[in-house]
């Protein structure tokens, strides 16, 4: 007689190892990603580093660069061999911004491009508050006529409305500052042609205010140092990003700008132009400077313009740093001052 066999199914082991299985491939998922991640930042910070360390090359560059250019220019008759504006990126063999000077030992931080003029078209000024700044208008063959001054907001961004949305199309009067909606500022602009005789340079100094207009065509405002004219209010032309005025019939001779903005800072430009709308060169206002330097494989590129002297004076007649009293009561026969 036969035996009879009995075949019992149990497939618990099959489901443990599906389970274990997906468990596993989940795991390795989850691993790869995260080391996908890890290392992607790793790179970023990286970058993030190579990038800082290829600015601060970059500086460095423009350091060597002013005192090369300011070595070079304060000797007469300037050396030979000395470039007033170099707009390539050929290496100077020899000297202490060779295009390869500045690296490291193993090559990694060091400047591939370096471009200069120290007479510049254009002057700019940056983040131009209401205390002001001064600076040298004289151009390179004293044939200045015309000076056009443009301005930008510090803050804006671009959009479809526009910035000169809230000015007004007309008027002279200066709001308080917490009720002024215009969205660029207003420049204080003061001609100063340097004489040498304090009498004639208060005669001939020109003030004119330049304020934003709302729908408003070119304006050229001429240059009139009578006492009647100063302080006038001149509206300017506008886009949606920048304002502009143009200041005709400049005085011969040495010519500061002091400009001021007032309400809020503003990026200014200045350009000058001869009597026929040629542009001219600045010769004292700044130097331009365009600098390219690397860090491993990151880039970083940085333009600046350098003042070329030091005209740190104040705009004021009195300055003080905790305020100033000013009451004053008039009458008929005498006055008194009540301020302690």
């Amino acid at each position: 007689m036969r035996g009879q066999n009995n075949l019992v199914s149990n497939q618990s082991g099959m489901v443990a190892f599906v389970v274990t299985s997906f468990i596993i491939i989940m795991m390795s998922l989850v691993v790869l990603a995260f080391s996908q991640n890890t290392r992607r930042e790793q790179r970023q910070a990286l970058d993030r580093q190579l990038s800082t360390q290829a600015y601060y090359t970059a500086e460095s560059a423009v350091n060597e660069t002013i005192k090369y250019i300011k070595d070079n220019t304060a000797q007469t008759p300037l050396p030979v061999g000395f470039k007033e504006k170099k707009d390539n990126c050929e290496s100077l063999t020899g000297t202490d911004i060779d295009k390869l000077g500045g690296q490291d030992s193993e090559n990694t931080f060091k400047y591939t491009c370096v471009m200069w003029n120290i007479y510049p078209k254009q002057l700019v000024l940056q983040e131009l508050n209401d205390q002001g700044k001064i600076i040298s208008v004289n151009t390179k063959d004293s044939n200045l006529s015309k000076l056009k001054i443009s301005w930008e907001d510090v803050d804006w961004k671009d959009d479809t409305v526009g910035r000169i949305g809230f000015c007004p199309t007309s008027g002279n009067n200066f709001s308080a500052t917490t009720i002024y909606d215009c969205n660029i500022g207003i420049l204080r602009a003061s001609i100063i042609p340097f004489t040498g005789d304090r009498t004639s340079l208060i005669d001939s100094t020109y003030t004119v205010f330049l304020r934003p207009k709302n729908g408003s065509t070119a304006v050229y405002s001429p240059h009139n140092s009578g006492s009647s004219t100063q302080g006038n209010v001149v509206g300017s032309t506008c886009d949606t990003k920048t304002c502009s005025v143009t200041i005709n019939n400049l005085p011969g001779g040495n010519n500061f700008l002091l400009l001021k903005s007032i309400y809020r800072k503003s990026n200014v430009t200045i350009e000058g132009f001869t009597a026929a709308g040629v542009p001219v060169e600045f010769s004292e206002g700044q130097i331009e400077i365009d600098v390219t330097a690397r860090a491993s494989d990151i880039i970083k590129r940085i333009k600046v313009a350098v003042p070329k002297g030091h005209y740190d004076r104040s705009g004021y007649s009195v300055e003080a740093l905790d305020g100033i009293c000013k009451k004053l009561e008039v009458w008929p026969t005498s006055s008194t001052n009540p301020c302690p």
